[in-house]
């Protein structure tokens, strides 16, 4: 009986590794080296093109482009018009999307201070989400906002807080700006965590 036993326990241990080692590990992207930008999906109503010989180098701790602004002026989906840029010679990190949540938790408590528990649970619900469609890992890029014209005439810069690295390839990566949805309804109990619709995410194809 001892015998029977201990032969189970083995098998069962033996399972349990072997499962574990069929588990699937993203592996991590570098973006070291130097991309073209080509163009955006969903800044505005119409794919943009990159102005000609735009470009963004990534080094292991900073990144330069060769135009801060690689793409002309657009109208955006309220046609309010705005741009993209980036700031040359600014750092980025390359992070598992799961090392998102506790930045993202940082700025959430300064509207809502310590008390973010729904917020958290709302968090980690639309990480699941992202994973599920396969962004694993995102990259976080000093520097990166949307200016925009407001409708008085001044401006409104936005940080861009993280991109989702999608379809990447040692050719080709396509950058998709992450987005939690209304950040002043995410700690409350109505919010529905979800990813924006196909047709409204931001994203910005790099080639090699």
């Amino acid at each position: 009986m001892k015998k029977i036993l201990h032969w189970t326990l083995l098998l069962l241990f033996t399972f349990s590794c072997a499962k574990k080692s069929d588990e699937v590990v993203p592996i991590k992207p570098s973006l070291v080296g130097k991309w073209t930008i080509k163009s955006a999906k969903n800044l505005s109503a119409t794919t943009l093109t990159a102005k000609a010989n735009a470009t963004i180098e990534f080094t292991d701790t900073k990144y330069t482009v060769s135009q801060t602004q690689p793409f002309a002026n657009y109208k955006n989906t309220t046609n309010l018009t705005e741009y993209l840029r980036f700031k040359s010679n600014s750092t980025y990190k390359l992070l598992p999307i799961d090392e998102v949540q506790p930045l993202v938790e940082a700025d959430l408590k300064l509207f809502f201070g310590n008390n973010i528990t729904i917020a958290s649970k709302n968090i980690t619900a639309v990480i699941a989400l992202y994973k599920k469609e396969g962004i694993n890992y995102v990259t976080i890029l000093d520097g990166a906002t949307i200016v925009t014209t407001n409708t008085a005439g001044g401006t409104e810069t936005t940080d861009i807080p993280a991109f989702g690295i999608v379809n990447f390839t040692a050719t080709g990566v396509t950058f998709e700006e992450i987005s939690f949805g209304d950040i002043f309804l995410i700690n409350d109990a109505k919010y529905v965590p979800q990813l924006p619709a196909a047709n409204t995410r931001a994203q910005i194809l790099l080639e090699k």
